[in-house]
């Protein structure tokens, strides 16, 4: 206050208690601080935009997504950046100034240039700006995909399995009749001919093979192979394979090489990672094939002896980041139409089946080795293979022959005839119960397909069985999604003879199962 000639004499103090501001905003600081932990640790993407696109907050996992910090988002145009397409960066505006509350699909790009499939809610707030909220669908849209994937190859799998066990059955006939002709002499021109005919339907029988592998739908049928002799006689079909600019080596330096595996699948194992290896080499380069002996634990914590067979190349390498995925069934890096990702799922799981393992090292830009171990098998103890000349595949036993192919039938009756067995025939699974039950002799032998009408071969060999304990057992075929075959072990007493298949195998693996029953008797 100031008197009359203005000098200050006195003065009046109005004095404010702020407790309650102050605590109350400390109380918003701290609830600021708690929303924000909230929201950065949250799921899914938050951020605060204007209606014209512009951006007041992020969240952390909205920074993760779109690799771009707060800071970054707020100096740089987000619409034009992350939406290149106008028509997208439009839909984006829509939303924004609607607050759609449905959830809506959108295709962002990332700061380093990925889509990034996501799905997004809008909602309007009162200061003008809008809450969005995102999820990121990249690992949801990759499941889609490989659900459909799964689904076609499935699909695709039936077909192929149905057509190679028709075709099957047409290539047993005709490598038969072929094999017959044969047999009776013809004139030397006429030899030439039938001779193209079976070395034909054997490159035919390949392509079937081929579609039982992609189909997943066949057996394994082990055998005591020698791994070295093996890749001895790939050798020059790889050479082929892999083309002139690359090389290939072969070193079969292991001292034992023989192990129990099929020997078909061996050579579809090989011929996957030789494949793999030429495709990472497109400059050219050089691919090793070499043998080994070397001690590791089984499953079981016993040390085993296994014979490695390792495929190196030169080429470009494997990213650590992929390794993990490399055996899983559709994961590839190669482009479309370049490869499926079904090659290393069927190499693990042919390996496995057969008791062994697969290991990878790999260095970027230096290349790669695969080694698949396999147990070794004494040769010594392993059942020598059954040669013997014509006369030796001869017998006098009763087989019962069960075949829904009537030609096929037919050529089967043939050939066991012709060797001297005595023949009963079925068309299919019922009738062959019925004729078991009703047939007064000794049956020593069933021979059957495993897919027929009315009753199939594996319920068909435990029907006979009951019937007749003991009785071994031929499956034969060409395909089957049967439980016998996904489990991929025959029972005791009984082999597997793959269709196609020529006169003389068929002779040999009968005589082979009923000399193996005589021996148990």
């Amino acid at each position: 206050m100031y008197d009359a000639d203005g000098a200050p004499n006195g003065f009046v103090s109005v004095i404010e208690d702020i407790t309650l501001r102050k605590l109350g905003s400390e109380a918003l600081a701290r609830q600021s601080e708690f929303l924000q932990t909230i929201l950065n640790h949250l799921p899914v993407m938050v951020s605060v935009m204007d209606h014209d696109g512009n951006v007041q907050y992020v969240n952390r996992e909205w920074e993760r997504v779109f690799g771009l910090t707060l800071k970054e988002a707020q100096e740089t145009e987000v619409l034009k950046t992350c939406f290149p397409d106008a028509a997208d960066a439009e839909r984006v505006l829509t939303a924004l100034r609607c607050g759609v509350l449905q959830w809506q699909d959108f295709d962002p790009l990332g700061k380093d240039g990925r889509v990034i499939p996501s799905s997004w809610a809008c909602i309007n707030l009162s200061d003008g700006t809008t809450l969005m909220i995102g999820q990121d669908m990249t690992e949801r849209r990759q499941l889609q995909e490989r659900l459909m994937q799964s689904q076609k190859m499935e699909a695709l799998g039936q077909l192929a399995g149905g057509v190679a066990h028709d075709f099957n059955n047409l290539l047993t006939i005709i490598t038969a009749c072929a094999s017959f002709v044969l047999e009776a002499s013809p004139p030397e021109d006429v030899a030439v001919d039938v001779r193209e005919i079976l070395g034909a339907s054997d490159r035919a029988a390949g392509l079937t093979r081929q579609l039982l592998a992609f189909s997943r739908r066949q057996m394994l049928k082990t055998e005591i192979v020698d791994v070295n002799a093996s890749l001895g006689a790939m050798e020059k079909s790889l050479a082929r394979l892999i083309g002139e600019n690359i090389e290939i080596v072969v070193s079969p330096n292991a001292r034992h090489s023989t192990t129990e595996v099929d020997v078909h699948q061996l050579e579809q194992v090989i011929l996957n990672l030789v494949v793999n290896a030429r495709d990472a080499m497109a400059d050219g380069g050089t691919i090793s094939l070499e043998t080994t002996n070397c001690s590791a634990l089984a499953d079981d914590g016993t040390e085993r002896e296994y014979v490695a067979i390792s495929v190196s190349d030169t080429g470009t390498g494997i990213e650590p980041s992929i390794r993990d995925r490399l055996f899983d069934p559709f994961f590839t890096t190669k482009s479309v139409g370049k490869g499926t990702g079904l090659g290393l799922a069927i190499v693990h799981g042919i390996v496995e089946q057969s008791g062994g393992r697969v290991e990878v090292e790999s260095v970027v830009g230096e290349g790669s080795t695969f080694r698949i171990l396999l147990p070794v098998i004494a040769s010594e103890g392993s059942i020598a293979p059954f040669e013997s000349d014509e006369a030796q595949l001869r017998g006098t036993e009763t087989i019962l022959l069960v075949e829904d192919e009537s030609v096929l039938r037919s050529v089967m009756r043939r050939v066991l005839t012709d060797h001297g067995y005595a023949v009963l025939e079925a068309r299919h699974g019922g009738d062959a119960a019925r004729l078991s039950a009703s047939f007064d002799g000794r049956i020593d032998l069933l021979v059957t397909d495993l897919i027929m009408p009315e009753l199939g071969g594996r319920e068909l060999a435990e029907l006979v069985r009951g019937q007749r304990p003991n009785t071994p057992v031929l499956y034969v075929s060409g395909y089957t999604d049967d439980e016998l075959l996904r489990k991929g072990v025959l029972e005791r007493g009984a082999q597997l003879l793959r269709k196609p298949f020529v006169p003389s195998e068929l002779a040999l693996a009968v005589r082979q199962l009923l000399n193996e029953q005589a021996v148990l008797s």
